[in-house]
């Protein structure tokens, strides 16, 4: 008997047992639903943010871009200037000229002005006034300095503004040298002779019309315009085309002073395709009116 109860029990509470019904599926279903929407939703806030990050970090990349090129625009601008300020004759000092030094005393002559120079204890114009009477002899001691890696811009600066106003004749071979030289060395070559503004000496800088560097390229063609060399001419119509943002304004600059102030509506901030008509415009002044510009010079 009790063995019977005990199956009976058994039995009943086996048939209590049931399977989930319609509702708990339809639940779960729901339930499963709701997380899949809530896992797309944050997907897409994501995708979203991301996208807004990528934006946002484009527009600071071309921001920063911008204000490199409106940097290196005013840096060429003061640079100009300094150069224009300090390419003067220098000084009489009441109609006396220093005396020359004896030959072996001529490098420690220069070695003095270098650091009188470097320390900002003389001027360029003192310095000039004082190696004028050795410029021969100072001039291949100077440019050696500039094949130096000097971190002192100024006193890079300041050594090419005293080359600057040493006589021509004296300077012409040390400094052409320069030019075939890498990196800053050749652009200080090359703005020692725009800043001597003489046509001979800007003969040099024809081999160089053609350079793939489009910094230096540009600056070649800045030199041979200042020296009043037709060879510039091309050069900087062909840096209206440059990738470079900065060498496009420089470029326009120039030519807008060679051409009476016209530009033709060449815009540095457009596009070539944009600026499609200006340039075919500068093209034909490159071969009409900038080719005579110097030819009589």
């Amino acid at each position: 008997m009790k063995r019977f109860w005990i199956c009976t029990v058994l039995v009943a509470g086996a048939g209590c047992a049931q399977g989930p019904t319609r509702e708990d599926h339809q639940r779960l279903s729901r339930r499963l639903a709701e997380l899949e929407n809530a896992t797309q939703a944050t997907n897409n806030k994501q995708t979203l943010l991301y996208n807004t990050l990528i934006e946002k970090y484009g527009a600071m990349e071309r921001t920063v871009r911008e204000m490199d090129a409106v940097t290196k625009i005013l840096d060429t601008t003061v640079k100009r200037l300094e150069d224009r300020v300090r390419t003067t004759a220098p000084p009489e000092n009441g109609g006396e000229k220093p005396n020359r030094p004896a030959a072996a005393e001529i490098p420690a002559k220069v070695a003095s002005v270098l650091r009188g120079m470097k320390t900002r204890n003389m001027t360029v114009e003192e310095a000039a006034l004082t190696l004028q009477p050795v410029a021969v002899e100072a001039t291949p001691l100077l440019t050696d300095q500039l094949t130096k890696p000097l971190g002192d811009r100024a006193y890079r600066n300041a050594i090419e503004s005293v080359i600057s106003n040493l006589p021509v004749d004296a300077i012409r071979t040390p400094v052409t040298a320069l030019l075939a030289l890498p990196g800053m060395v050749r652009m200080s070559g090359a703005r020692v002779i725009r800043n001597h503004r003489d046509r001979k000496l800007s003969a040099a800088l024809e081999g160089f019309t053609k350079t793939p560097d489009e910094d230096f390229r540009l600056l070649i063609g800045e030199a041979l315009a200042a020296c009043k060399n037709p060879a510039g001419i091309p050069v900087l119509v062909r840096s209206l085309r440059s990738n470079e943002y900065s060498n496009r304004v420089i470029a326009i600059d120039l030519l807008r002073k060679l051409n009476d102030g016209k530009d033709f509506g060449y815009r540095a901030a457009r596009t070539g395709e944009e600026n499609t008509s200006a340039l075919a415009e500068w093209d034909k002044w490159r071969d009409g009116a900038g080719k005579e510009l110097f030819s009589s010079k």
